[in-house]
């Protein structure tokens, strides 16, 4: 209590603002701390202990603070939608981490937060390395030249003809409530399939010369294969999960964590259960995971993996993990003859053995007495 000016002869309360800040400020970062060790594990406990000592003592907490919290927290994948929608729309230095990296907002979620933040906040998604043609439309949308400069440069879109404004007409129309997770977003066709279009161009024109060089010509390859491949090629990690959650009929949560993790042991089984080469996978691995480009050994032991199961014993450990669309996807299989065909050649090949006997190769024939 502070003493301050009598009244009626009673010493009266100054009130003010509680001085628990900076003891708030210590234990929510702390807490964040403690949650994001659990980063890796199966399963993430305290979650919501976590999001309501969150939404308690956030408004408390100074503005330095804040910005260590956001860059913990942008690093976590298991941080909760809210609390990342809270940090993405708050004041820039706090907010960059998450517009920047966090992999919890799925294109919709971005693409949803677009309309209520500035060209500033903008600029730091332009840099996004899973940004996607359609985000890259609305930003373009915006007019705003320093925007567009930012997304010609990023590697992800390669962005040589988006950039120019060619065919760039966002079709996403936004919404006042909050988007459900679970409810998968309507990806516009136009600008994906056109930069598919490129992509697939240029993985042609490397195949090309690699037919130049004297190599055999691949097999023609699968649909899926080819859209897997050209989302790799531009290390888009969320659409090559999303291509193969649908493919499968798998949770896409699940897949985006198998596509994300550094130990690619499941997601080498996965491509070959789905009729990925020998080849496309590693192509795949290299393109989406530097530690595999960049260690031989790496990639080595992956492929071993890969020779060592049966394309059947790769989709049983898929349908262990949920996927449930497995029937449309037909296992390679050796060209084998048919079952009647066989056996007319082997009844045939008797039928010449006993007809053209030839001479005894050992003693002489023994004759009937």
């Amino acid at each position: 209590m502070t003493l301050g000016a009598t009244i009626n002869n009673k010493p009266a309360r100054v009130y003010s603002t509680p001085p628990h800040n900076a003891h708030r400020a210590r234990i929510l970062y702390d807490a964040t701390i403690q949650f994001c060790a659990q980063q890796g594990r199966k399963k993430i406990e305290g979650t919501e202990e976590y999001k309501t000592l969150f939404n308690s003592f956030i408004k408390d907490v100074d503005h330095r603070t804040k910005k260590l919290i956001s860059s913990h927290l942008a690093r976590n994948r298991a941080t909760p939608r809210s609390i990342a929608y809270y940090l993405a729309l708050e004041t820039i230095e706090i907010a960059a981490p998450f517009l920047l990296m966090s992999q919890v907002f799925w294109e919709r979620d971005i693409m949803q937060m677009m309309h209520k933040l500035s060209n500033s906040h903008l600029l730091i998604i332009a840099r996004r390395s899973d940004i996607t043609p359609a985000i890259a439309g609305v930003l373009m949308a915006r007019g705003d030249n320093l925007i567009n400069q930012v997304l010609s440069k990023n590697p992800t879109l390669r962005l040589n003809h988006v950039a120019q404004g060619k065919n760039i007409t966002p079709t996403y129309q936004f919404e006042a409530e909050e988007p459900d997770r679970q409810t998968p977003a309507e990806m516009p066709q136009k600008p994906v399939n056109e930069l598919l279009e490129l992509a697939q161009l240029a993985f042609k024109g490397k195949r090309k010369q690699n037919n130049n060089g004297g190599e055999k010509p691949p097999n023609r390859q699968s649909p899926i294969v080819v859209r897997m491949l050209a989302h790799a090629n531009l290390r888009n990690r969320v659409m090559v999960a999303r291509e193969l959650a649908d493919h499968i009929g798998m949770s896409f949560e699940k897949v985006e964590k198998i596509v994300y993790h550094e130990n690619c042991e499941s997601l080498v089984l996965f491509l070959k259960g789905i009729n990925f080469s020998q080849n496309e996978a590693a192509q795949l691995l290299k393109n989406l995971h530097n530690n595999v480009a960049d260690n031989p050994a790496l990639l080595e032991r992956f492929m071993g993996l890969y020779n060592r199961f049966s394309t059947s014993q790769c989709r049983d450990v898929m349908k262990n993990l949920g996927a449930k669309n497995l029937l449309n996807t037909p296992a390679h299989q050796p060209q084998a003859p048919d079952q009647p065909t066989l056996n007319q050649a082997v009844a045939a090949r008797q039928r010449q053995i006993t007809q053209h006997q030839g001479p005894t190769l050992f003693g002489t024939e023994r004759r009937s007495a």
